[in-house]
């Protein structure tokens, strides 16, 4: 039970350094449930960083062992696009084998469908998601990703008092645990800075590489003489004609899902250069078509041709045509940053999801995959 502002605490001389004691309260900003007090950080960082900021304040990363227990922090965390939280689990010695920061074996967990999947070979840390969608639920929310990632995380420290050789070992570890903690923030701060470059120099050298095959490919076509008849439009195919064979056809349209990703601007140059322009979707059924051409995956994003870059939250399509309601995802679209200004579909592993709830704004210049169209009738 928590004491009073007016109260005095009342501390024996048997309470353990770095933990508090059952007849104690929490911190002001720990939150007490069932023997253990936890604290939710504000600040984002690697998972090494966070279990050290938990170690040095005589606690550690979360460990959670019951649907109660996971409800309960779960509801501490507010709703956003994407709030994540590292918590005191992960698989860095052996692949698929879950142990918590007290050594103890993982059994069973609360993971997401289709987590945990080690995307990329290199996701060994675990953090819960508290997103927006409101039919997400606690029991369903963990995920495995990179441990220099940085993300919040929720500290634990359990009220019940430690043997005697553990707090002394808390107690001398405490300088070692603050040393470690600024070195882990040095590290992280320049991992990250290396992370960027190197997704800068790899985005570049896509770019270019990309650059270089459109090139090529109108050099060739320049060579290349094209039959093309009076009634024909530039750009665009005939009813009476099939889709190129990487192109699907829906109700007069040729669709092309593109397996390379970047920004929203060049995806819509890639378009245009084919005679398209990015997808541009009115119905529920040409949508829904869109949507099952597309593979599931950890976060499967497309972009398609809409924008409010002009004026927020006036979103148009690349043909000049203002949206008429959409198929956003609950709580989007949300300018998360005030930087969101373009749209893309997402299409991930979890089967409860729908075509027509799955749009989503992020910023232009993020790299994705994306959806072009072209139509099979003349232009007017």
């Amino acid at each position: 039970m928590k004491a009073s502002a007016s109260t005095p605490v009342q501390v024996t001389t048997q309470s353990t350094p770095g933990r508090v004691t059952a007849s104690d309260s929490c911190p002001s900003d720990w939150h007490y449930f069932s023997g253990s007090c936890y604290f939710i950080s504000d600040d984002t960082n690697s998972w090494s960083y966070s279990q050290a900021f938990c170690k040095q304040r005589g606690g550690h990363l979360a460990i959670i062992h019951t649907p109660e227990e996971q409800t309960f922090i779960w509801d501490l965390l507010p709703r956003g696009h994407w709030n994540a939280y590292w918590i005191g689990i992960s698989d860095e010695k052996v692949e698929d084998d879950w142990y918590w920061v007290d050594g103890t074996k993982l059994v069973g967990g609360f993971w997401e469908d289709g987590e945990p999947n080690n995307h990329d070979d290199d996701e060994d840390c675990c953090y819960i998601v508290k997103t927006e969608v409101l039919n997400r639920t606690a029991t369903k929310s963990w995920y495995d990703a990179p441990c220099d990632m940085s993300r919040r995380w929720i500290c634990e420290k359990e009220t019940d008092v430690h043997s005697k050789s553990s707090s002394v070992q808390d107690v001398t570890n405490g300088s070692a645990d603050a040393h470690m903690l600024k070195t882990c923030a040095n590290v992280t701060e320049l991992t990250s800075e290396l992370q960027a470059l190197r997704k800068e120099k790899s985005e570049l050298e896509k770019e270019r590489s990309q650059l270089k095959a459109i090139i090529a490919e109108l050099e060739a076509s320049a060579s290349t003489p094209v039959q093309v008849t009076t009634q024909s439009t530039p750009g665009r195919v005939t009813a009476s004609d099939s889709c190129p064979s990487d192109w699907h056809y829906f109700s007069g349209s040729c669709y092309f899902i593109s397996d390379d990703t970047n920004s929203w601007s060049y995806s819509q140059a890639f378009c245009k250069q084919r005679g398209g322009h990015l997808a541009i979707i009115h119905t529920p059924e040409e949508q829904t078509f869109i949507w099952d051409l597309l593979p599931r995956g950890h976060w499967n994003a497309y972009w398609i041709g809409i924008s409010d870059e002009k004026v927020e939250d006036d979103w148009y399509w690349v043909d000049g045509t203002k949206l008429v309601g959409g198929f956003w995802e609950d709580g989007e679209p949300n300018n998360h940053d005030d930087d969101e200004d373009c749209c893309y579909i997402v299409k991930t592993e979890v089967l409860n999801r729908t075509a027509t709830k799955s749009w989503y704004d992020a910023p232009c210049y993020m790299s994705r995959r994306w959806i072009c169209e072209k139509e099979t009738d003349a232009s007017s």
